[in-house]
């Protein structure tokens, strides 16, 4: 079963230099197809390094950035309890 997927004309082109670099180590053509199967087999069995591919936050932080994201809550006068909180945030009782 095939099934279309849309990708970026850099990535088209990419994917063909990458079945060009295969064709050339392995003395054959892999259809694109096949490269895809692998690419995300990969993908798969290494999520980690899936995942801070695509993080936006780089870790660990350095120590500026610790500051930066301390420094993010500011005081607004207003006592609040963490059954108020929860509320707000998951519009449910707090069972504490």
């Amino acid at each position: 079963m095939s099934t279309s997927v849309k990708i970026s004309s850099e990535s088209k082109k990419r994917l063909e230099q990458l079945q060009a670099m295969l064709t050339l180590k392995l003395g054959r053509k892999i259809p694109q197809h096949e490269i895809l199967d692998a690419l995300i087999k990969l993908g798969t069995s290494n999520i980690d390094d899936l995942i801070k591919y695509f993080s936006k936050l780089k870790f660990p932080l350095s120590s500026s950035e610790i500051r930066k994201v301390l420094s993010l809550p500011s005081d607004w006068g207003v006592r609040t309890s963490e059954k108020e909180i929860d509320k707000v945030v998951y519009d449910v009782e707090a069972q504490i």
